[in-house]
C-alpha cells in the first residue's frame, strides 16, 4: 500500500460513488474554504463532548492551526475546532472538531 494509506501520499477521506477513493486534495477542489483566513467563521476553541465530536491526528506538529482547519473545512463547515497543544502551547498534531452537519 501507499505510505499513510493514501494515493501519492495524499490522505484519504473514504469511498465515493462507484467505489473510488476521494483524496483530501480532491475534496478541497470541490469545496474550497474561503481563501482568506479573515473570512473564516469564528469557532469555539473547545469542542464539547458529544456524539458528533470527531478526532483527527497524525498531523505534522509543524502544521499551523490554520492549515489543519483548512484541511478539515474542505469536507464541510465546522461547528467547533480545537488543536491540542503541548505543555508550552505548540501543536501536537491532534485536533478535536465537529461539523455543522453531522452526516
Amino acid at each position: 500500500g501507499e505510505q499513510g494509506g493514501g494515493v501519492g501520499g495524499q490522505p484519504m477521506l473514504g469511498m465515493v460513488g462507484g467505489g473510488g477513493m476521494l483524496t483530501v486534495a480532491d475534496e478541497m477542489k470541490l469545496h474550497p474554504p474561503p481563501a482568506l483566513v479573515s473570512e473564516w467563521v469564528r469557532l469555539p476553541r473547545r469542542t464539547p463532548d458529544g456524539p458528533f465530536k470527531l478526532y483527527a491526528g497524525g498531523f505534522d506538529p509543524l502544521h499551523t492551526e490554520w492549515q489543519v482547519r483548512q484541511l478539515l473545512q474542505a469536507v464541510g463547515p465546522l461547528q467547533s475546532f480545537a488543536v491540542m497543544p503541548d505543555e508550552v502551547g505548540k501543536s501536537t498534531g491532534h485536533a478535536f472538531f465537529e461539523y455543522v452537519d453531522p452526516r
